[in-house]
């Protein structure tokens, strides 16, 4: 959508989770020596539980579950000494799913998306149906600005976790950026159903609809965004839009004006309200209202037409082929 966006960016397959991991990792450990460590760390004591974990290193530095233990007691502290433990854990250890979850979280905080591309691949396999770790994989994608893949993530992340709304809404994001923005109605109503009270997800429904040709439907939805947020100046546009549409000129009028108001510079709204007055045989208030905007957005050729065709109705020749010339200018030039 081009409201509301709500980027869910997904480093919390962890980073909530550390301290957590660190206390309950080995209850019930058949080690005992280990069991004993944990409950030192675990305690008012730390620093003897790290020296007891790290004589116990000492004497067994391969051991899966010990170095489990290092990596989430000191993955605050010491990410590279964490990340040496963390990558001792063999893949048949029943830890390795745990291990790999801390690597892929460290890579995700530190922006190395090529490794925590590389631990979440790992980590699927290891957890397919945790839907966490789909979410993250849709960030990843979308950093790389893949989102084809970024989209099928999601969309198995929906199917784990059917219930979490914010899913339904990044699906719509992810659909919008490639395009496909009537197809995203879907997962909007989806989100709407499951977080009513959802203004962000209520606001892009009404722009999906509109954008898919709905227009009473979307009309409903923004009557209940409006009655939020009555001087949304992207919600007044877009029913402005509607409703001129719909044969109502006096009333889009009012509408975008309204809009204006609540933010004089908005580009969109002006132009709506330009054309709305060269509707009404009005051009040199159009152009009045379009020239300030020009200076700031010389390069926008729809305000570029808008000029040019205002002056020819206001009667000002070669104003109107001075931005005729430019209008060729703006034109995409061809390849030789």
């Amino acid at each position: 959508m081009k409201l509301h966006r709500q980027r869910i960016v997904i480093v919390a397959i962890v980073l909530g989770a550390f301290a957590v991991w660190g206390i309950v990792a080995f209850r019930g450990s058949s080690a005992p020596t280990l069991a004993h460590i944990q409950k030192l760390l675990s305690g008012p004591d730390r620093a003897a539980g790290f020296r007891a974990l790290r004589k116990y290193l000492d004497d067994h530095p391969d051991d899966a579950q010990a170095n489990y233990l290092a990596g989430t007691v000191l993955v605050k502290a010491s990410p590279d000494l964490a990340r040496t433990h963390l990558d001792k854990v063999p893949p048949e250890s029943e830890h390795r799913a745990g291990a790999v979850r801390l690597l892929a979280a460290m890579a995700l905080e530190q922006q190395d998306h090529a490794s925590a591309r590389s631990h979440l691949h790992e980590l699927q396999r290891l957890a397919p149906d945790d839907p966490a770790v789909s979410l993250a994989l849709v960030e990843c994608h979308l950093l790389a600005g893949e989102h084809g893949q970024a989209l099928e993530h999601a969309q198995r992340a929906a199917e784990l976790n059917p219930a979490r709304a914010q899913t339904y809404f990044l699906i719509a994001e992810i659909l919008d950026e490639l395009g496909r923005v009537p197809e995203s109605v879907a997962p909007l109503k989806k989100a709407v159903e499951l977080d009513p009270e959802s203004f962000p997800a209520r606001a892009n429904l009404a722009y999906a609809l509109h954008f898919a040709g709905d227009h009473e439907a979307a009309l409903g939805g923004l009557e209940w965004c409006l009655q939020r947020q009555p001087n949304n100046a992207d919600l007044l546009l877009i029913q402005a839009k509607i409703v001129r549409d719909a044969g109502d000129i006096p009333r889009a009028k009012r509408i975008v004006q309204t809009a204006l108001r609540s933010r004089p510079q908005d580009v969109g709204c002006t132009l709506l309200l330009a054309e709305i007055l060269l509707f009404e045989d009005n051009p040199r208030e159009a152009l009045a209202l379009l020239e300030p905007v020009f200076r700031r957005q010389s390069d926008n050729h729809h305000l570029t037409t808008l000029l040019s065709r205002a002056a020819w109705l206001a009667g000002d020749a070669e104003k109107a082929r001075h931005y005729q010339g430019l209008l060729v200018d703006q034109l995409p030039r061809r390849n030789e």
